[in-house]
């Protein structure tokens, strides 16, 4: 029943890129809650709110976002502040129960970090050697993904030298 666009004005040498959160609906209706910020990967959670790594007011990082009313809450935890997380890419899991995501490579790594939505303890679920691309363009972000059945996850990779899918059972997911 309705849509989410990111606008973007790319980046001028040294410059950084600003994006505009806009939302529509079949009707016609478009207004944009957020603009000239940054905004970056995102997830529905439900027909009312998006999950999404952002800059709302002065803060950047993980927030849940009422599309109705532009009211968010921010999902507190270090993984989505720190160093190498300047952009997680989030998704919440089957049972609702996790975000997980990745942010750019730290100390050569990939790290697919996990936050329990119950408790809103953090982890670091795996840790895999990455590729350093010539331009950055053509990187490889983890992007992980649930099974249909909530039983895996899967992610791209190159720690064995080649863009490849691996898998883990979610059962990493205990805490």
């Amino acid at each position: 029943k309705r849509y989410l666009m990111l606008v973007r004005n790319f980046r001028k040498p040294g410059k950084i890129w600003n994006t505009s959160l806009v939302i529509g609906d079949l009707e016609g209706n478009v207004y944009t809650p957020l603009k000239r910020t940054y905004f970056s990967h995102y997830y529905w959670t439900d027909e009312r709110t998006v999950l999404a790594h952002c800059k709302y007011g002065e803060r950047t990082g993980m927030f849940a976002i009422n599309i109705d009313d532009g009211s968010a809450k921010e999902l507190d935890a270090p993984y989505f502040h720190g160093p190498g997380n300047r952009d997680v890419h989030c998704i919440l899991s089957p049972d609702r129960k996790y975000i997980i995501g990745d942010g750019y490579p730290l100390e050569g790594k990939r790290c697919l970090f996990a936050y329990s939505m119950d408790t809103g303890m953090t982890d670091i679920v795996i840790r895999l050697s990455t590729v350093v691309p010539p331009t950055d363009e053509i990187r490889c972000d983890l992007h992980a993904l649930f099974s249909g059945d909530g039983k895996y996850i899967s992610m791209d990779t190159t720690q064995n030298g080649r863009r490849e899918v691996c898998t883990i059972p979610t059962d990493v997911l205990n805490f």
